[in-house]
This record gives structure tokens, C-alpha cells and sequence, in this order.
């Protein structure tokens, strides 16, 4: 049941971004996938953080239409395998450092975006360092708003029920 409600929320906070993005300028200095991808990646599973920053990043990338195929597919799979390994190591899960995390998730996400473009050569014009500081600096202040608002959601929807019979196996 976990994995169904994982896959039914990568498909829509990609598809809420694509389209909140399109109509509501806001949106573009969001980034909701990676809001999900940080809170599953707390799950103190590396596996599971890096397979939904890969899925998630890619469907994002098919969907936005970027210039470099799989560069937010790669940056959200680094941000899920280390928010994950991370935890397993040092307990990173509590309400005020979730928020951290989600404030640091978001400038790493935005540095590396814009690197993999830099060192591949396809950076928009007119893109400089103020432009850069800018999209970062509202990019971190809106997801950690929204993250705010949508981990204690996510708690409920993504609850461990004590009850259920696990065998393991299959429980990313």
C-alpha cells in the first residue's frame, strides 16, 4: 500500500508543478518534488530516496521540456540518496530540522541544476550570479513555507500502521 501511495504522489506533485508553473508565476520559484522527495528520503531509506529522486526528476524533466535531459534527475537522485544516508547515520528527522534540511535540499538542488548547465554548456542567457542568488534565495524561502505546511499532511498520509503484517520485503 506504502509504494501505491509513493507513486500516486510523485505523479501528482510532478504534474501539480508542470501545471501550477504554466499558469501561476509563483510556481516557478517552487519546486513541490522536491519537497517530496526530501520528506520520503527522511524515511531513513537510501534506496527509496534515491529511486524517487530519480523517477520524480525524470517525469519532471519529460514534463517541463528542459534543455539537458535528466539534469533534475540527477540532482533530486544526489538529494535523496544523501537526505536518506544522512539520516540513517545522524537522526535528521525531527519537525525543526526537516525544515533545515529542506532549506539546504533546496539551494544543493539549485546549485547543481545550474552546474550540470554550466559544465554542459546550455546556461540560459542572461543568466548571472544575482540571477542565480535570486532564484536560490526564493526557491529555499517557498519550499520551506510549503514544506511548512505539507510534512505534517505527508506524516499523516505516510504513516507506519503498527498493525499491518510486514514480511520486508517490498516496504521501500
Amino acid at each position: 500500500m506504502q509504494i501505491i501511495k509513493i507513486i500516486l504522489a510523485i505523479i501528482l506533485f510532478v504534474a501539480l508543478q508542470g501545471l501550477l508553473s504554466n499558469y501561476i508565476e509563483e510556481f516557478k520559484r517552487l519546486d513541490l518534488p522536491l519537497i517530496l522527495i526530501v520528506y520520503l528520503s527522511l524515511k531513513r531509506n537510501p534506496m527509496q530516496g534515491t529511486l524517487v529522486g530519480a523517477t520524480t526528476g525524470y517525469l519532471y524533466d519529460l514534463i517541463a521540456g528542459v534543455g539537458l535531459l535528466g539534469a533534475s534527475s540527477f540532482t533530486k537522485t544526489i538529494i535523496g540518496f544523501t537526505t536518506a544516508t544522512i539520516n540513517v547515520r545522524f537522526a535528521i528527522d525531527n519537525k525543526l530540522t526537516r525544515l533545515i534540511v529542506m532549506v539546504i535540499a533546496s539551494i544543493v538542488n539549485v546549485m547543481l541544476f545550474i552546474g550540470l548547465h554550466y559544465v554542459f554548456n546550455s546556461l540560459p542567457e542572461g543568466l548571472n550570479l544575482r540571477e542565480i542568488i535570486k532564484l536560490t534565495v526564493w526557491q529555499a524561502a517557498g519550499n520551506l513555507i510549503i514544506s511548512f505546511l505539507l510534512f505534517p499532511v505527508f506524516d499523516k498520509i505516510f504513516a507506519h500502521n503498527p498493525y499491518s503484517v510486514s514480511t520486508g520485503a517490498g516496504n521501500w
